[in-house]
C-alpha cells in the first residue's frame, strides 16, 4: 500500500501574541541589577525596571494532540479542541455578529524552555506550562492570535512534513478574548475577531479635569486643576469640551489651563454660561463635514483597529459610489460610550454593512445597495453548485415595512437622544400601496433619531427613509443552503441564486440575488446563508452617453438606467428604473 493511500493529515495551529520585553535583563537600557537567579522574565508584570520596558512580541504555537510535529520548531501539541461560528452579517442593524473561535488545551508540566529568558540561572520550574505564563502574562486581552489550518499529504514514509512557515496555511485573525483555567489539566481561550474592541473602548475618552476656579460665560481660559491639562491632547487641537451643559472650542493647551477660540463660546446649539470652580470639563469627540467613511475609519482607529487592518480601498470605493458629500459628518459626541454603539448608528443610518473578514484579516464595508454596473454576480443552483435536499426558505414578515422616518439635525448633543422635541427635522417615506386594503392592509413603521446628520444632510435622509422602505416593502428571504466545496463563498458576496424553493408566477425558478451573511466550512461542505437583496424597483445609474435605445441595449448595457414611457414601463413591458 502506497503511503498516500493514508490520506491527507489536518493540522490545526493556533498562535496567541503575548507582550515580551526586547531588553536583556541588567544590560542598557535596562536598569534592574538583581543578582543571578532573580531575573525578571521579560514581561511587564514582573519587569524590575519598567521605566526602561520596551514592549515587544513573542509568539507561543499549539497543535492538536497526537499531531505530527514540525522539525526544528518548538509547536507544543496541547489542543484539544478549536471550535466556533463564524462571523454573521446583520442586514438590519449593518454591525456583523462577530466570529468566536473557543480553543480547549491541555495543561501539563513543561521544562520552562523557550518561557523563560533565563532558565540557565534558577533552579528547576515548579508548576505547569499554563499557570505560569498566566502569571507573567496578566495583560494578554486583546493581543491578537491566529488559527491555521492546511492539509498535509504525506511523504514517501507515511509521515505528514509540515512547518510553521508553510504558505499552504489558511490563516484566521482574531484577538484574545479571555482564557480560563486551569481547571483539571485544561484551559480554554476564547477568541473573537478584532471587532471585539469596539465592544470595548469607549469614545470620547472619560476625562476629570476641573475647573481650578470659577468662570464667566465670556471667559477666554479653562483653569483646571494642577496636573490634570495633558489628558485633553487626546485629539490634537482645536478640541471641544463639556462643561455643565455649555461645549466650548479649546484652541491650544498651557500646561493646566485650556485656552478658548475667540468665538469659542456655546459651540453646537449650546447655552453660554458661567461655571463654577470644580466643575468637570470634559472632552468631546468631534467631526467637521468630515467623509462618512474616515469618521468610520477614525472611530475604528480609536478602538484599537488600525488601518492595516481595514480594506480602505474598498471604503473609500463604497462612499464614492453610494455616500458622497451627501453623508459629509458633522456631529459633537460628549458621552463616553462604546465605540460598537456608534458604528451601529452610522451603518443603520447608511444603510450600510461592516464586518471583519478573518481570513483577509480585514474590515469590510459595503452600502447595502445593487451591484454596480459591470460587476459580475455569479449564480449559484442546485444542478451544478447547491447540495440536493440543503435548500431551506423562510420569509422574514416581521421585519417588513410600509413606512421609514428618521429624525435629525438636533437641537444640541446636550439635549436627550430619545426626546423627539429635540431634532428640528423628521423625513419620512410611506408607501400607500403597501399599506392598501389590496396589498398588506397594515403599517409596519420604523422611527430612528440621528445626532450624526444636519439640515444639510436633507438629501441623504429622504434617500434613507426611501430606500429602507424599497428594501424592506416586501418580506425578505432567508435561504439557508449547502455548498459544494469547489464553489467559493464568502460572508458579504452578491450571489444570483437559482432554487425550486423560490418561483416566479409560472412556477419557474425566480432567479434571486442574495447577500451572504454566514458561511461555515465544514471541510465536505459549505453551511451559507443568505439575505435576498431584492428592491422594490429597478435601481440604476444613468446610462452614459451614446448608448442605444433600451431594446437595441444589451443585458449588460440595461444595468444602467434608461427613460420609461409616461406608464412606467419600457418599451417593451419591461418595469422602469428608479435613478440612483
Amino acid at each position: 500500500m502506497a503511503a498516500s493511500d493514508f490520506g491527507r493529515a489536518l493540522i490545526e495551529l493556533v498562535e496567541i501574541d503575548l507582550d515580551k520585553c526586547t531588553n536583556t535583563y541588567g544590560v542598557a537600557p535596562c536598569t534592574a541589577s538583581g543578582a543571578a537567579g532573580s531575573e525578571c522574565y521579560n514581561t511587564y508584570k514582573t519587569c524590575q525596571a519598567k521605566a526602561t520596558y520596551v514592549k515587544g512580541t513573542k509568539t507561543y504555537r499549539f497543535c492538536g494532540r497526537g499531531s505530527p510535529l514540525p522539525a526544528g520548531e518548538l509547536v507544543r501539541p496541547y489542543i484539544e479542541d478549536v471550535s466556533g461560528s463564524p462571523t454573521e452579517i446583520d442586514t438590519k442593524q449593518g454591525l456583523a455578529k462577530r466570529a468566536s473561535i473557543t480553543v480547549k488545551l491541555t495543561d501539563e508540566p513543561d521544562s520552562d524552555v523557550d518561557t523563560d529568558p533565563y532558565i540557565s540561572t534558577r533552579a528547576a520550574a515548579s508548576g505547569t506550562f499554563w499557570s505560569r505564563l498566566l502569571a507573567r502574562n496578566h495583560n494578554y486581552a486583546g493581543r491578537f492570535a491566529r488559527v491555521k489550518r492546511q492539509l498535509v499529504l504525506p511523504d514517501s514514509n507515511g509521515r505528514a512534513i509540515w512547518t510553521t512557515s508553510d504558505v499552504g496555511f489558511t490563516s484566521e485573525l482574531y484577538i484574545i478574548d479571555a482564557i480560563k483555567g486551569p481547571a483539571r489539566g485544561e484551559m480554554t481561550i476564547t477568541l473573537k475577531d478584532p471587532l471585539k474592541l469596539a465592544d470595548r473602548v469607549q469614545s470620547p475618552f472619560a476625562t476629570d479635569g476641573k475647573l481650578a476656579s470659577a468662570v464667566t460665560s465670556s471667559t477666554t481660559t479653562l483653569p483646571l486643576n494642577a496636573g490634570q491639562g495633558a489628558q485633553y491632547d487626546e485629539y490634537g487641537y482645536p478640541c471641544w469640551v463639556l462643561v455643565g451643559k455649555e461645549i466650548i472650542k479649546i484652541d491650544s493647551r498651557s500646561t493646566d489651563t485650556l485656552n478658548v477660540n475667540a468665538s469659542g463660546h456655546a459651540q453646537f446649539g449650546s447655552v453660554a454660561a458661567a461655571h463654577n470652580s470644580g466643575d468637570n470639563v470634559q472632552l468631546c469627540r468631534v467631526w467637521s463635514s468630515a467623509v462618512f467613511t474616515n469618521a468610520l475609519k477614525d472611530l475604528l482607529n480609536e478602538a484599537g483597529i488600525s488601518n492595516s487592518y481595514i480594506d480602505t480601498a474598498q471604503m473609500t470605493s463604497e462612499d464614492t459610489n453610494w455616500l458622497g458629500s451627501k453623508y459629509y459628518i458633522t456631529a459633537c459626541l460628549i458621552k463616553p460610550t462604546d465605540i460598537s454603539t456608534y458604528i451601529k448608528e452610522l451603518l443603520e443610518q447608511s444603510n450600510s454593512l461592516l464586518w471583519f473578514d478573518v481570513l483577509t484579516q480585514k474590515v469590510q464595508f459595503k452600502v447595502n445597495a445593487p451591484a454596480v454596473p459591470g460587476a459580475t454576480v455569479s449564480t449559484l443552483d442546485e444542478s451544478a453548485n447547491l447540495i440536493e435536499g440543503s435548500v431551506v426558505v423562510e420569509s422574514l414578515d416581521a421585519e417588513r415595512l410600509t413606512r421609514a422616518a428618521i429624525s435629525y439635525a438636533k437641537t444640541s448633543p446636550v439635549d436627550n437622544d430619545s426626546d423627539q422635541g429635540n431634532y428640528l427635522r423628521t423625513d419620512i417615506y410611506v408607501d400607500a400601496d403597501a399599506e392598501g386594503a389590496n396589498e398588506y392592509n397594515d403599517v409596519r413603521a420604523t422611527l430612528i433619531h440621528s445626532r450624526w446628520f444636519g439640515a444639510a444632510n436633507s438629501n441623504a435622509m429622504k434617500a434613507w427613509a426611501a430606500r429602507t422602505v424599497n428594501y424592506r416593502r416586501n418580506a425578505q428571504k432567508k435561504i439557508k443552503f449547502s455548498l459544494d466545496p469547489k464553489d467559493s463563498a464568502s460572508a458579504g458576496d452578491l450571489k444570483d441564486l437559482s432554487v425550486r424553493a423560490l418561483t416566479d408566477y409560472t412556477g419557474a425558478n425566480d432567479v434571486t440575488r442574495c447577500r451572504i451573511t454566514k458561511v461555515i466550512d465544514t471541510g465536505r461542505r459549505r453551511e451559507a446563508e443568505a439575505i435576498s437583496t431584492t428592491f422594490r424597483n429597478r435601481y440604476a445609474f444613468i446610462a452614459p452617453n451614446g448608448y442605444p435605445n433600451y431594446p437595441s441595449a444589451t443585458d449588460a448595457q440595461r444595468e444602467y438606467a434608461f427613460i420609461c414611457d409616461a406608464s412606467g414601463l419600457m418599451s417593451n413591458g419591461d418595469g422602469g428604473y428608479l435613478i440612483i
